[in-house]
């Protein structure tokens, strides 16, 4: 029952579907309606509990201790009351955080963009978000499917290939323009992400610059 409780709470609160929440907690209520050792209901509860905040971190929140406030509960009645009120309060803020992070993916995308020219270094742009670079990187390879260090790269390589095929710039020119510190680097990241070197690239677009 745990499990499966557990899991579909935490489905209900990632899709925003508050009436499946309810309806979790009145199946909730009555299977625990069927025990009738309260030490037993309160141990069920704080399971279900801490696994919610290990996946949603919601203690953190809260002026009390999880635990103290569930032993607080003296009747089955004000568990499913207050566990209520805590699974919208943990809905509510999983829906500003998402909104929040989301933000924080694109305003680090925009930073790289902006700033990918320069010897920057990765951990820069979380400097520039105020928040740590472990986080950050986090949910940006959540939400993006890449890590900040691809994304900067890849940017970098593509502005380089404009170079490669629309002017006659050399590789240490182009290299500079697009933020690499030296040519070397710039040739390595560029064939591992192209499979060819940037001088075989620009060999096959020379027919556009003709």
């Amino acid at each position: 029952m745990l499990l499966n409780i557990n899991t579909s709470f935490i489905r209900s609160i990632v899709s925003q579907n508050v009436q499946e929440t309810e309806r979790l907690l009145l199946e909730l209520e009555d299977k625990l309606g069927d025990i009738r050792n309260a030490s037993e209901v309160k141990d069920v509860f704080n399971r279900i509990l801490v696994e919610l905040d290990h996946e949603f971190h919601f203690s953190r929140l809260m002026d009390t201790n999880l635990l103290d406030t569930l032993y607080e509960y003296k009747t089955l009645a004000d568990m499913i009351h207050s566990s209520r009120e805590l699974l919208m309060n943990i809905s509510v803020h999983y829906k500003s955080n998402d909104v929040k992070e989301t933000n924080y993916c694109e305003m680090a995308k925009q930073y790289l963009n902006e700033h990918y020219m320069n010897d920057m270094n990765i951990t820069d742009v979380a400097d520039y978000l105020d928040m740590s670079y472990s986080y950050l990187s986090k949910i940006f390879r959540a939400r993006t499917g890449t890590t900040l260090t691809d994304y900067l790269n890849s940017i970098r390589i593509d502005k380089s290939k404009e170079y490669l095929t629309d002017t006659f710039l050399t590789l240490t020119e182009i290299s500079e323009k697009v933020g690499y510190n030296n040519v070397q680097s710039y040739q390595r990241f560029f064939k591992k992400y192209v499979t060819m070197t940037p001088g075989e690239y620009r060999k096959l677009q020379a027919p556009k610059m003709l």
